[in-house]
This record gives structure tokens, sequence and C-alpha cells, in this order.
């Protein structure tokens, strides 16, 4: 039912915006507005944090397996790179479905591969990924980890998937709160 009415929303122009007008009292209709335009740039900022750290892991990866030789370079690259989407566990499955495919030819090139895998996986997860939620979200590295784990812990895979920019909304909203509550004791004081 919910997915239903996420669904319909999102093919109506502005379906979200309308929905807010009528849910909210006019005097925090602004507010909810500001809120959703600005959670609607950390969720896109996310999506394209996610995108370009996809891509590094599938061109990093295709490199790694023309220069061991492996065979199918470009799909298994590809397939890295898009199950890399997934935190936590598309990277495990991507790398055991390399390794696996590296092995038919040869396991001491297949470890070799994988511990390339695995340090590209290390360069993406503790230098990449925290560079980018900084720079696109503005979400310190010590917040996504705590968000990732958090969600995680709480919903699995999807939790996972969904920790950033759920912790970014989060942020901006309470960003925005306590920014109110400051101007409203500033006209108090």
């Amino acid at each position: 039912f919910v997915l239903s009415i996420a669904i319909f929303l999102s093919l109506e122009e502005k379906g979200i915006e309308k929905a807010i007008s009528v849910f909210f009292p006019k005097k925090y209709e602004a507010l909810a507005l500001d809120l959703w335009a600005k959670s609607q740039r950390k969720v896109s900022a996310w999506f394209v944090s996610r995108l370009i750290t996809s891509l590094f892991i599938a061109v990093a990866s295709y490199i790694v397996l023309l220069l061991f030789n492996a065979r199918y370079p470009f799909s298994l690259g590809l397939i890295s790179g898009a199950l890399n989407f997934i935190p936590i566990v598309g990277p495990l499955i991507a790398g055991g479905l390399i390794a696996m495919v590296v092995a038919l030819d040869s396991v001491l090139k297949a470890l070799f591969v994988a511990l390339a895998f695995l340090l590209i996986q290390q360069i993406e997860g503790s230098i990449l990924t925290p560079f980018l939620t900084k720079k696109f979200i503005g979400l310190s590295p010590t917040v996504v980890l705590i968000a990732l784990a958090i969600g995680a812990e709480l919903w699995g895979v999807v939790g996972a998937v969904l920790a950033i920019p759920i912790a970014g909304i989060l942020f901006e909203f309470l960003r925005d709160f306590l920014k109110k509550r400051r101007e409203e004791k500033g006209m108090v004081a």
C-alpha cells in the first residue's frame, strides 16, 4: 500500500509538494517544503556519490583483471561496479564471483585477484566513500560509518543502502530545527 502511494506520488508532477500542502498547516508549509527540497538534494547527492564509487570499482576491477590476464574482464568489472551499489553484501558477492571465475584458469591467479579486489574495496570504503560523502552530502565519515552500522543492524541490506540518505535527511532536519530554535531564543532575549 505504502509503495503504491509512493509510486503514484512520484509519477505525479509536484506530487509530494501537493501532499505537503494538504497535510501540513499553513504556518509549517514553507518549512516542510524547504525540508523536502533539501532532502531531495541530499538523496540525489548520495546517489551521485554511489554512482561515482561504483564506477571506480568497475574501472579498477577491469584494470586488475586485465593485468592478470583474466577472462571476461569487462563483464566482471561491470558486475563488480553494479554490485558495489549494495553496501557490504554487494562487494562480497562480486569478490566471490570474480575469484571463482578467475580460479577456473588458476587458483594462484584467483588469490592475487582477490587480494587486489580487497585492496580496491578498502580504498573505496576508507578513502573514496568518506571523501565523496563529505563533499556531496556534507556528512562526516564518522556519521556515515555510524549510520551504515545502525542501518545494517536494524534493517539489514536495505537499511545499509538507505542509511546514508536517511542520515543526510535527519542531519538537515536537525540543523534546521536547531537554527530555528536559536532564532526564536534570539528574538525572546
